[in-house]
C-alpha cells in the first residue's frame, strides 16, 4: 500500500513482482496466438462432443496412418511419388492437384502461411476458435483427397476408428471472412475444379461459428455465380452433386474446400458412415439367416434342392433316402417312417406320402 491508501501495481504480499514474471506471461500469450487458426492455413476441421483433446489425438492418429499409405512417408514429395498398388489416381485428379499447388504459390497474402518448412511436422494440432471444433494444420498434401480416402475406407470397413471424432472437413484454402476476400479466393481456388473444359454438378454448403457478418444466401449466390461463369455447363444439383463446395467460417477466418460424395458419405461424418454400414450389414445377415431351401424327390430317390424360399418353419429332412416334402405343420403331427406287423406304413395326420410307401405296397402285391 502507498501513503495515499492505493495498492501499488505489481506488488503481491508486500513484495514487488520481478520482470521475469511479466516476460513469461507475454511469451505464453504469443505462443497461444501462434497456435490459432489463421488466414492462409490449410488442414482439417474436426468436430467432436466436449472431448476436444481426445478428438485431436484420435484424428491425428487416423490422418497420419492414411497419409503414409497415400502420400508416402513424411518428407517424401507427394506429387513426385508414383502411385502405390491399389491406388486409383486418374490423370484428371493429378492435374487438378498440380494446378492447385501452382495457384497456392501465386497467393501473395496466404503464401507465407501455407509454406511448411522441411523440419515442420506434417500435421499440427491447433485451436480453431470455436467450441467442439479442432483444427489440424497440414502442408504439402491434398486435404480433400485424404479426407475422402478416410471416409471411403470407413464406409467399407464399417469402423470409425474412434469414438470422439465426428466430422472430418478438409480445408483447402482460407481467407478473411469478408465477401470480397472470399470471391477473390474462390476465383483462383475453384478454377481447377469447375473451369472449362471441365463440367460437373455442384452444391454450396455454408456453416458459420462465432461469426455474424457473412450471410448464407449471399455466400451461396456469390459462389454459384463464379462457378457458372467459369463454365456455363456447370449445373446446380442439391440431391447428388458431383462436387460440393464447403464453406466453414470461424470468427474472422473463412475456410473453403471442394469435396466429392458429400451427401453419400453423410456430410463427412465418420460415426454416421460407420453406423449406416453396420446397419446394412445386419439387415443382410438377417435376410440370409431367414432364408431356407426346399427339397424334392427325383425318380431314383435322391434329394434335389430347388430355389430359396424365405421362411422359418419348413422341413428339409431326408429319411432313409426319401425326401419329405416341405410343409408348415404343428410340432408332433408327423410320424416317422415305421412299418407295423401287417407291413403297412404309418402315415402322418397331414396325409404326406413318399416313394417308400409305394415300394412297400409293391412288395405286398407281389407276395399275394
Amino acid at each position: 500500500m502507498t501513503s495515499n491508501g492505493k495498492a501499488e501495481t505489481g506488488v503481491v504480499h508486500g513484495k514487488k513482482r520481478k520482470k521475469s514474471w511479466y516476460h513469461a506471461g507475454a511469451a505464453t500469450k504469443r505462443t497461444c496466438q501462434g497456435r490459432l487458426l489463421a488466414v492462409g492455413m490449410e488442414g482439417f476441421l474436426v468436430t467432436c462432443n466436449n472431448m476436444e483433446r481426445k478428438c485431436a489425438v484420435e484424428a491425428l492418429d487416423v490422418l497420419t496412418d492414411y497419409a503414409e499409405k497415400i502420400f508416402g512417408q513424411e518428407g517424401e514429395p507427394a506429387l513426385a511419388r508414383s502411385p502405390r498398388a491399389g491406388e486409383e489416381l486418374d490423370d484428371m485428379e493429378m492435374a487438378v492437384k498440380e494446378e492447385v499447388e501452382k495457384l497456392k504459390g501465386k497467393q501473395p497474402e496466404e503464401g507465407k502461411a501455407n509454406e511448411g518448412s522441411a523440419t515442420s511436422p506434417r500435421f499440427q494440432i491447433m485451436e480453431s476458435g470455436a467450441n467442439n471444433v479442432v483444427f489440424i494444420r497440414t502442408h504439402s498434401i491434398d486435404p480433400a483427397l485424404l479426407a475422402w480416402e478416410v471416409l471411403k475406407d470407413v464406409a467399407e470397413k464399417r469402423c470409425a476408428r474412434g469414438r470422439n471424432v465426428l466430422r472430418l472437413i478438409p480445408v483447402g484454402a482460407s481467407c478473411k471472412a469478408y465477401c470480397t476476400d472470399l470471391a477473390q479466393l474462390a476465383e483462383r481456388f475453384l478454377e481447377p475444379y469447375f473451369g472449362a473444359p471441365r463440367q460437373s454438378t455442384f452444391q454450396v454448403v455454408f456453416k458459420a461459428r462465432n461469426h455474424q457478418l457473412l450471410k448464407r444466401d449471399e455466400v451461396i449466390q456469390t459462389l454459384a455465380d463464379i462457378v457458372t461463369t467459369m463454365n456455363s455447363d456447370n449445373k446446380v444439383n442439391l440431391s447428388s452433386p458431383d462436387q460440393t463446395i464447403v464453406v466453414e467460417v470461424i470468427k474472422n477466418v473463412c475456410c473453403l474446400s471442394v469435396v466429392r460424395d458429400y451427401t453419400r458419405l453423410r456430410k463427412y461424418n465418420l460415426q454416421e458412415v460407420a453406423r449406416e454400414g453396420a446397419a446394412q450389414s445386419r439387415v443382410a445377415n438377417r435376410e440370409t439367416t431367414t432364408t431356407t431351401t426346399t427339397t424334392t424327390t427325383t425318380g431314383d430317390g435322391e434329394c434335389e434342392k430347388q430355389k430359396n424360399v424365405p421362411g422359418s418353419s419348413q422341413l428339409d429332412d431326408c429319411v432313409l433316402g426319401t425326401a419329405w416334402e416341405s410343409a408348415t405343420l404343428p410340432r408332433g403331427e408327423i410320424k416317422t417312417g415305421q412299418v407295423e406287423k401287417d407291413g403297412e406304413r404309418l402315415k402322418g395326420k397331414c396325409g404326406i406320402t413318399s416313394g417308400l410307401d409305394d415300394e412297400v405296397d409293391t412288395n405286398e402285391t407281389s407276395q399275394d
